[in-house]
């Protein structure tokens, strides 16, 4: 195979990128054989200078990584943590690859003082939270205006909660009031994301 052939061209999962006695396999590629193929739809990527055969995905997966804003629903709280699965990193398209549960700390929920963190955040709130930090375990924060439960339901009906007020939720159904640490633009939560 003509290295000058490939290099820059569309390539299917099991294409064969170069030999690998010339080459390493990079990013979305594999050796097998002696060749290195690719593993991914994208773009064939040769570097000549490093000797590495990649390819560029068409599609890339999404990682969560250190300063992304995310999406994600409260699944458990602990007396200090707000269990918390992440479903979307914000501006992609596509799922989260790498997900995996991130944790709240009391301390990192609001720019204020928190001593009953049931206050503050619900099992099956919808939040907008920060990365902090990936190991040893993904580190969130609300703590910005812009971030916090963007979507609430009532622990009583199950009916969407309204905004009534910084951080008071108002059921209408059961006409009760709860306290969240909401983001400032509580409601606009995207559908798509399901409850």
């Amino acid at each position: 195979m003509d290295d000058d052939d490939i290099d820059g061209k569309m390539v299917m999962p099991g294409d064969e990128l170069a030999c690998s006695e010339e080459f390493e396999a990079g990013n979305c590629a594999f050796e097998e054989g002696g060749k290195v193929r690719a593993s991914a739809v994208g773009w064939a990527r040769l570097d000549r200078k490093e000797r590495v055969a990649s390819v560029d995905p068409v599609n890339p997966l999404v990682r969560v990584s250190v300063g992304d804003t995310v999406i994600g629903r409260i699944t458990d709280i602990k007396k200090a943590l707000a269990i918390t699965e992440i479903i979307k990193v914000v501006g992609k398209k596509r799922d989260v690859s790498n997900a995996a549960d991130g944790v709240i700390h009391v301390s990192k929920v609001a720019n204020r003082f928190v001593d009953n963190l049931d206050n503050e955040l619900r099992v099956r709130d919808i939040v907008r939270a920060k990365v902090l930090q990936l190991d040893p375990n993904v580190q969130l924060s609300t703590q910005d205006d812009s971030l916090g439960v963007i979507f609430a339901i009532c622990d009583g009906c199950a009916k969407p909660l309204e905004l009534k007020g910084e951080g008071r939720l108002f059921c209408k159904e059961c006409e009760r009031t709860f306290v969240r640490k909401t983001a400032k633009d509580y409601g606009t939560w995207n559908e798509s994301f399901g409850p």
